[in-house]
């Protein structure tokens, strides 16, 4: 099983190959966790299983999420350090790429860093935070309040930054040589 949400939509999908069914599930609705109740109960129907109701253990997830992301908020709040980022802001521009999440820009706008991630919706002003950590307040509104996000410039052996990771993410980004530059 896998599910998505993006701006206004959710989906799921459920696969059982030796079935050969597949259900894809789509509302208009994002962060719609009925979507998964739904492919529950259809599997489950399809299988000839006995009725569950999945709400309840969908409900303390959502309360389990719910927590853990307060404590993590109350963590990173506690670790706020205001004041200047330890290097130039300007030492943190450049292209920062993923293989399998494409590339991150950050470029310096109005004495500010700006960060831009593929759809235009997910460009934010960074913020410092702590250390080489920024708070990334996304421009779109809804994306702002729904995502606390935050990302952390990891330094190579020049000491100025060469990675980019957002908090709670496995991927990280590798900042590229700019164009016409020799690496070695």
């Amino acid at each position: 099983m896998t599910a998505g949400d993006i701006d206004g939509m959710a989906s799921a999908l459920g696969m059982l190959p030796h079935q050969h069914l597949g259900v894809v599930v789509l509302t208009n609705m994002d962060h719609d966790d009925a979507r998964n109740a739904l492919l529950f109960h259809i599997l489950d129907q399809y299988l000839g299983l006995p009725p569950r109701h999945v709400n309840g253990a969908l409900l303390a997830l959502a309360h389990q999420q719910d927590a853990t992301a307060r404590a993590e908020e109350q963590k990173l709040t506690a670790a706020h350090e205001p004041g200047a980022a330890p290097l130039p802001l300007k030492d943190y521009t450049g292209v920062y790429s993923n293989p399998l999440d494409g590339d991150v820009r950050v470029s310096l706008q109005g004495g500010h860093l700006v960060l831009r991630r593929g759809n235009p919706d997910f460009t934010g002003d960074l913020i410092h935070w702590n250390h080489d950590t920024f708070r990334v307040k996304l421009r779109y509104r809804f994306y702002n309040a729904a995502f606390q996000q935050y990302v952390t410039f990891g330094p190579g052996a020049s000491g100025k930054p060469e990675s980019l990771r957002y908090y709670g993410l496995p991927a990280r980004f590798v900042r590229q040589a700019p164009a016409g530059s020799m690496s070695h």
